[in-house]
């Protein structure tokens, strides 16, 4: 947790772009091991559009949920990987990470 901590302050304190960036209008996955937003809006799993990083606030991007349309900002850009059909697989209703060795 402390290292997730000192990036995002580096990201503020900065202005750090998220690393890796993620292409515009990408499909991306929420994925949110930690379970920061477990009670939120956002369902680890599911697949978002994603519209950008917020200029003003580093680190944080603005979604779209995909295919309903409904539109999230201010979310840490952190908790979004690129879809990768190769990584990830369709299982009770969410996608999930493979295994290593998994394809």
């Amino acid at each position: 947790m402390r290292n997730l901590v000192d990036r995002i302050v580096m990201r503020i304190r900065y202005g750090i772009k998220s690393e890796p960036e993620i292409p515009l209008n990408s499909i991306v996955i929420f994925d949110d091991p930690d379970g920061f937003y477990k009670d939120g809006p956002l369902k680890n799993g599911h697949m978002y559009l994603f519209l950008g990083e917020i200029h003003n606030m580093a680190g944080h991007c603005i979604v779209s949920e995909y295919p309903r349309g409904i539109v999230h900002a201010g979310i840490h850009t952190d908790n979004f990987v690129t879809f990768d059909e190769e990584k990830w697989h369709f299982e009770k209703s969410k996608w999930v990470r493979n295994k290593p060795g998994e394809s």
